[in-house]
């Protein structure tokens, strides 16, 4: 067993045994199979994202994230966007971005309004911005039209104003959710009436008080029940979870029932403090998309996206999610997906750093990668395909989709003698996957990544290399 296989039997260990006796009473039951097998569904997209919100506009898929990884939220966010729900691609929006100089851009929550046009609510610097746009992918701009917040601190400075959910009724009315407490603490929410200009409110919004409230609201509607649901507890520690309360009324009062909170940290820890959630309703089905934490554990701020069955019973309650390593997906389309001709195969590195090794790079789960040693000064990888074969495409997923590289990929029929398929050009480059379409017969594929001035990954370190 490799050292990254054995991972699954010691990654309660990694996470930090912070959880207090009432929390391990309550953990949910551990999900089947192992976080690290192959073909392993869920995280379903490779990198470090939180805070999903999923939409879908002409027959696409659009999750907008917050932007995880080395620090606390990013400056700038991104897109991602499918057709299939299998192949999937990220996109850099235009804003907010790297020049605006904002911090703490966080939890972007977005929806088409009655004028066709699509909102942005999103948290910067504590506070709630609003953008609009006349596509999912932009480009965006502040939607009134000057550069400030939509809700400044100031509104209520008792109130954390972070994580807003918008939410239009079947009436038209559309209505804003968002608020949290300071310090980690539960706190109060509000709610309001937008108005049609959708960055206005109708009349003064309230404070709401949904039990056990923390952050992360987020509106549904089955069968005339409004359920509202949020996190509770702390990010990135076992107490984080998934509640939600129900309401005749979109603004409350609200009861919990005795199936809340639905999900929780399990177990074995391998869903370690998943939470800040969306739901997608597909074709009748209801699928929760959230985020819990990577493994191995990596500390604050490294969250990945997860996606599982969301199920009512007959009362019309939400019953508890059990959470799964392979995920539960949308059926989309039946066209079959070509092979992957990497999968399984052998792949060799110029080095490994601890439990990321080569392996990682061709089992097509997300959830693990390899990672170059750090003194590593020229890291590279070759992919045996196990015989020549015709090659047409290579996909190439880095750990960071915002972040820049340099690399080369070379092919070889004999392992000896090496030709150019494809690199990252003259400068570095970011986004993910990398895709390089060009027919050649080849046996071997080799990646090899360089660093440089404007190469700011904080390692060498890829999810996935697939060849078509």
């Amino acid at each position: 067993m490799s050292m990254l296989r054995s991972l699954s039997l010691i990654v309660a260990l990694v996470a930090p045994a912070c959880a207090t006796t009432a929390e391990s009473e309550n953990a949910g039951p551990n999900p089947p199979g192992r976080w690290d097998a192959p073909s392993t569904g869920n995280p379903f997209v490779p990198g470090y994202w939180a805070d999903p919100t999923i939409i879908v506009h002409d027959d696409t898929f659009y999750i907008y994230v917050t932007t995880d990884g080395p620090g606390w939220g990013a400056n700038e966010l991104t897109v991602w966007h499918s057709k299939d729900f299998k192949n999937w691609k990220n996109t850099v929006l235009n804003w907010p971005g790297r020049d605006d100089n904002f911090t703490n851009v966080w939890a972007p929550d977005v929806i088409e309004g009655a004028d066709g046009r699509f909102y942005m609510y999103i948290s910067i610097n504590h506070e709630i911005w609003a953008g609009v746009a006349d596509h999912p992918l932009g480009p965006w701009r502040n939607a009134l039209d000057e550069d400030k917040p939509f809700i400044a601190l100031d509104f209520d400075p008792e109130v954390h104003h972070i994580d807003a959910n918008a939410y239009i009724d079947d009436d038209g009315q559309a209505y804003l959710y968002w608020g949290s407490g300071w310090e980690w603490e539960r706190g109060p929410g509000y709610v309001g009436s937008l108005a049609d200009d959708m960055v206005s409110f109708t009349k003064p919004p309230r404070r709401t008080h949904p039990p056990h409230f923390f952050e992360g609201p987020y509106m549904l509607k089955r069968d005339g029940r409004y359920f509202l649901m949020y996190s509770d507890g702390k990010v990135s520690e076992p107490s984080y979870k998934i509640r939600y309360s129900y309401s005749k009324s979109p603004t409350g009062p609200w009861t919990e029932p005795e199936q809340s909170p639905i999900l929780v940290t399990s177990a074995d820890r391998t869903v370690f403090g998943p939470g800040h959630h969306s739901v997608l309703q597909w074709k009748g089905d209801y699928y929760l998309v959230y985020h819990r934490d990577a493994n191995p554990f990596m500390g604050m701020a490294h969250r990945q996206l997860c996606i599982d069955r969301l199920v009512f019973n007959k009362d019309n309650l939400i019953e508890r999610v059990v959470p799964t390593h392979r995920g539960a997906f949308p059926q989309v389309t039946d066209e079959q997906q070509p092979a992957n001709l990497a999968f399984g195969a052998k792949v060799t590195a110029s080095s490994a750093a601890e439990n990321y090794e080569a392996e990682g790079l061709v089992d097509e789960n997300y959830g693990t990668r390899w990672s170059a040693a750090e003194s590593d000064e020229s890291p590279s990888l070759t992919i045996d395909l196990g015989e020549v074969k015709t090659t047409r495409r290579i996909e190439i997923f880095p750990e960071y989709a915002t972040k820049y590289y340099k690399y080369k990929v070379e092919t070889s029929s004999d392992g000896e003698r090496w030709k150019g398929y494809s690199d990252s050009g003259t400068t570095a480059l970011r986004g993910m996957p990398w895709v390089h379409e060009k027919s050649t017969d080849a046996r071997y594929v080799r990646v090899s990544l360089f660093p440089g001035k404007d190469v700011d990954a904080p390692r060498q370190s890829l999810w996935e290399v697939k060849v078509y």
